[in-house]
């Protein structure tokens, strides 16, 4: 016989929501065979002199990978060269596409435990229309990417079915 656990909370308690303003994503495709030398290049004692909000890699069925950042814009081309990539002068390399976006950084409550909690996010987030571009979830952290002028309206969102300090 199999002992099961449910908890269950009407409303989530969470421990902070953060937004992150001035920041764009940046979308560039990857070879499998650059990520050993990045992986290498960006947790080296010297990183690159860029620093990054968040970071994803896709991996697609035809072994290439497309890479997402998201950082300060002045921040992006040492981020690009640690990836194997760079532009040409001024010009970003045609594959690489760039936007203006937000984040909101939603912390609790334990989403590596309690999967509902994540659904129950990113549900009131498609609900309530808040174009979620990324989302990446560690632990107790989500990191939501959202399009440039809309964090604050995903934060209410949130807001709906969370508890927020």
């Amino acid at each position: 016989m199999e002992t099961i656990a449910v908890y269950f909370e009407p409303v989530a308690k969470s421990y902070g929501l953060h937004t992150v303003t001035g920041v764009v994503m940046v979308r560039t495709p990857l070879g499998f065979e650059t990520l050993p030398q990045s992986a290498r290049q960006v947790s080296s004692p010297a990183p690159p002199a860029g620093k990054f909000s968040f970071v994803m890699l896709q991996c697609e069925p035809d072994g290439t990978a497309t890479l997402y950042a998201v950082a300060p814009p002045e921040d992006i081309p040492s981020i690009l060269e640690a990836f194997g990539r760079h532009s040409a002068g001024d010009a970003m390399d045609a594959e690489i596409g760039m936007q203006p976006v937000e984040m909101v950084l939603f912390q609790g409550p334990h989403f590596y435990e309690r999967y509902g909690i994540a659904a129950t996010a990113l549900e009131k987030l498609r609900e309530k229309k808040a174009g979620l571009l990324l989302a990446g979830f560690s632990g107790s952290m989500a990191y939501l990417v959202v399009p440039d002028g809309t964090a604050e309206s995903a934060k209410a969102a949130l807001a709906e079915c969370f508890r927020l300090p």
